[in-house]
């Protein structure tokens, strides 16, 4: 079976999942050409480089290189391969040796060959007994950590062809999930290990299509194996079977770099030419046909435990979100283009677009009613442009558009009634701008909010409006005539967010005398920005308001205007808030804004943010898009459409690991002589440490950067202390005693986290 797909043109559109930052020397990577990634048992992500080793915290870079004068250094700069340790640690395999990567030392120990000299490490692979296994140039090496002993297979015979310079030459390795060791050489050979004989068998069922060296291996969970090799060949050997020639080499064909399969069977594949996937399946796995995700070439494949696919190339580290994403934009045929308003009903899913008018989506997802603006018809919808929709409990439809004013379909009627702004009309529509429509649950009256003005509509078949507007000579009427939002709350008071006015109650609706809450930069309790645009009650009744330029808030106390502020310093991707909505299960609120979507627990009050890297289709969003369907589905409009997600079926969160990571004194790394600082449970310090810095990191790969990590020297900092960005804190000149240094995750209980006890003794 012939195919042509690793060979692929520069000019195809590039990453198609969920992509990471490009991570380069400018971040801290030791160098840019990413050989090798692994992920130890504490969750740091090791990087092999051209020149040294680097560790991947989340946030920052760590980087080890070789240093002939100095022991306990790496063996060698150029790390071709790594292995997670099963004692803790990582095996590296450079270009001078293997060495051992000691986390409570900190330092590197080097294990040496059965001969004095160097040796140059291809591969590297760890079994469930903890040995390694190392390809060389010179054959299989089996290290016992345990014993330190050191054994080396080679590569039987294969006949005249046999070439002496690659014969034992082992470039890759994989083991399946029966214990079988697997290895290809330079000379295009797979390989089985016979432990017992001490020899490499030769698998006869793989034949090469040429001499190439078989520079990757992977095991499959059903037992199959993947080979791929330097001149673009690609095969899979099912169990018992011969091989399956995928891709056969060609002039010009994309070397195999690296191969990974996840656990659902699903193949991905580095090459020179970029990074292309193989579905799951069974028996032959044809070609997908799609464009590699990641252009440029791809050295080297590793997963996390998050989940994400780890990209080595030789412009550096990026990562991509394999899994399957909870998020997904609705479908609706051509396309709604920008989406402004949505309601759902327990039949039907009501969708406002900029462009398109209205659509209506059955349960099944599929677009049965197209309601737009036609020219010359009367009963045809006032305008394609549409801000907000509400669908009433009649099966009637209210719509809202951006400037010709509200228009509603009774049920069972084929045309719109138009409710436009008459000057010369008493009772008519405030203004034509209309932003947002609240049907109240206290007597069933509509409520409008427009650009003009707030409105009441408590019988449409009147078409007569009582309207609330700002007045001058009137310092308790609407501060603002921007209405975006109402809500009605338990106690049964009326809420209105302006556009700069703030939130306001309706107090009197007889006189139309408000409240208003505003923002004051005396007062951190007061409301954090006068554009308020979402407004949203929780289990417990609780009213939630989202502002422009202030984030999230919740207010505390009716009496006094005293509110709660969630904004970027506690976790909000973006301090522009645009919707509110609450999960069926009532344990949090989702908001969305101009930088992704937020998650608040209630319970805990931790803000988790969603963004591109975790499958969102869009970033931005749009004022007032957003509703939870009777069923549970989230929905949120922005510029490229609706948003839709069930939170139910997002993976579970849970706090990161935080470990101290680092030392210094007076600003220069210090390294303790037996254990380092992340491993100790005391640090001593003398008079001449009188300025010290410790370093810490939540190990979270997926969003180190929204890590909310608090600190605190108990017997110095009168409370928890919040790190911000720089993961790291220094104190001068402590008194002599005692101290319990403690730093943790906002999310975890104050005794959870890293623990270290200081002890500064008198000069």
């Amino acid at each position: 079976m012939a195919a042509v797909l690793l060979a692929l043109s520069s000019r195809q559109v590039g990453a198609q999942l969920p992509a990471g930052k490009l991570l380069t020397t400018a971040e801290g990577l030791a160098d840019n050409t990413v050989q090798s990634i692994a992920q130890d048992q504490q969750g740091f992500l090791w990087l092999g480089t051209q020149d040294g080793l680097s560790c991947y915290d989340g946030h920052g870079f760590r980087t080890f290189r070789s240093d002939a004068r100095r022991r306990g250094s790496l063996a060698g700069n150029f790390v071709r391969a790594l292995a997670p340790a099963a004692q803790g640690g990582i095996w590296v395999g450079t270009d001078y040796g293997l060495s051992y990567y000691n986390p409570r030392t900190e330092r590197f120990s080097r294990v040496p060959a059965d001969s004095a000299a160097p040796y140059f490490v291809n591969a590297l692979l760890t079994d469930p007994a903890g040995c390694v296994w190392v390809g060389t140039e010179d054959g299989l090496l089996r290290y016992n950590p345990a014993t330190r002993r050191l054994r080396r297979f080679r590569c039987e015979a294969t006949g005249p062809a046999t070439s002496a310079a690659r014969h034992n030459s082992v470039r890759s390795l994989a083991c399946d999930s029966a214990g079988t060791l697997w290895a290809g050489t330079g000379e295009g050979l797979l390989y089985r290990l016979d432990q017992a004989a001490g020899w490499l068998r030769v698998v006869s069922g793989y034949a090469p299509a040429s001499p190439a060296p078989l520079s990757a291996l992977a095991a499959t969970p059903t037992g199959g194996v993947w080979a791929g090799t330097e001149d673009g060949s690609l095969r899979y050997l099912p169990p018992g079977a011969p091989a399956q020639e995928l891709v056969r080499p060609h002039p010009g064909a994309a070397a195999v770099h690296s191969i990974w399969v996840n656990a659902r069977g699903g193949v991905w594949v580095g090459t020179s030419a970029g990074l292309q996937q193989w579905p799951a399946g069974t028996g032959a796995y044809p070609p997908s046909g799609r464009p590699p995700v990641l252009l440029g070439e791809v050295l080297a494949l590793a997963p996390d435990r998050e989940g994400q696919l780890w990209v080595g190339t030789p412009a550096g580290v990026r990562w991509l979100d394999t899994r399957p994403s909870p998020f997904a934009l609705v479908p609706t045929g051509a396309g709604s283009g920008p989406v402004w308003g949505v309601a759902a009903t327990p039949s039907a899913l009501w969708i406002g677009t900029e462009q398109h008018g209205v659509l209506r989506l059955d349960a099944a997802g599929k677009v049965t009613q197209h309601l737009q603006h036609v020219a010359h018809d009367s009963a045809s919808l006032a305008a394609d442009f549409v801000r907000c929709v509400l669908a009433d409990a009649a099966g009637g439809l209210w719509v809202g558009t951006q400037r010709q004013g509200l228009d509603y379909r009774p049920a069972g009627a084929t045309g719109f009634r138009h409710f436009r702004h008459a000057p010369a009309r008493p009772g008519s529509l405030a203004d034509d701008f209309v932003r947002c429509l609240y049907r109240d649950p206290q007597d069933g009256a509509l409520w409008v909010g427009t650009e003009g003005g707030l409105c009441r509509l408590a019988d449409p078949r009147t078409g007569r409006f009582t309207t609330y507007r700002r007045q001058a000579s009137q310092p308790q009427s609407l501060p603002n005539n921007f209405v975006r939002c109402v809500l009605r709350d338990r106690a049964g008071r009326l809420w209105v967010g302006t556009g700069g006015g703030g939130l306001c109650r309706l107090d009197d609706p007889a006189t139309g005398r408000f409240t208003a809450f505003k923002a004051n930069v005396r007062d951190e309790h007061s409301l954090p920005g006068n554009f308020v645009r979402a407004l949203c009650l929780d289990a417990v009744g609780r009213l939630w308001v989202g502002t422009e330029d202030g984030g999230l808030c919740r207010l505390d106390d009716a009496r006094t205007g005293r509110f709660t502020t969630f904004g970027e310093a506690q976790g909000l991707p973006n301090d522009v808030v645009y919707s509110i909505v609450s999960d069926s299960a009532a344990r949090a609120l989702w908001v969305s804004t101009n930088r992704g979507l937020a998650r608040l627990d209630l319970a805990t009050e931790r803000l988790t943010a969603f963004d591109a890297r975790d499958g969102l289709p869009q970033q931005e969003y749009n004022a007032g898009a957003g509703c939870r369907a009777p069923d549970g589905q989230l929905y949120f409009g922005g510029p490229k459409g609706l948003v839709r997600f069930r939170p139910a079926a997002l993976p579970p969160l849970s706090a990161p690991r935080v470990l101290l990571t680092g030392l210094r004194r007076l600003n220069q790394p210090v390294v303790l002589p037996d254990t380092a600082v992340g491993q100790r449970r005391q640090l001593r310090l003398g008079p001449q440490d009188y300025v010290f810095t410790l370093e810490f990191a939540a190990l979270d790969l997926r969003r180190a950067d929204h890590s909310q990590l608090l600190y605190r020297l108990e017997g110095f900092d009168p409370g928890w202390q919040a790190a911000g960005p720089r993961r790291e804190v220094t104190y001068t000149n402590l008194d002599p005693g005692r101290y319990t240094f403690r730093v943790r995750e906002a999310s975890m209980p104050p005794a959870a986290g890293a623990v270290l006890q200081v002890v500064v003794a008198p000069p």
